[in-house]
C-alpha cells in the first residue's frame, strides 16, 4: 500500500494513554498515520493496516468501519 492512488489513504488501528481512563486504550475508529501521532499521540499497530478512500475520513482524521444490514462490513 505504499504507491496508493492520490484519493486513496492508509489508516491503522492504534493504541494510546487516555489520561481519564488512566490507562492505555484502543479507540473503536482507525485514523491515519499523521492523525495518530499529531491529534491522538498514539502507536499506530501497523498489522491493521487499511486503504480507505481519502472522502471517509471526517476532520480529524479518524476512519469509522460503518457496519450495513445488507452485507459485509466495509
Amino acid at each position: 500500500m505504499s504507491n496508493l492512488p492520490e484519493n486513496v489513504v492508509a489508516v491503522y488501528a492504534f493504541r494510546c494513554f487516555d489520561r481519564d481512563a488512566g490507562e492505555v486504550l484502543v479507540p473503536p475508529f482507525k485514523a491515519t498515520e499523521g492523525a495518530i501521532k499529531n491529534v491522538f499521540k498514539g502507536e499506530a499497530l501497523p498489522l491493521t493496516k487499511e486503504a480507505v478512500d481519502r472522502s471517509e475520513l471526517d476532520s480529524e482524521g479518524r476512519w469509522f468501519r460503518m457496519a450495513t444490514g445488507w452485507g459485509q462490513l466495509r
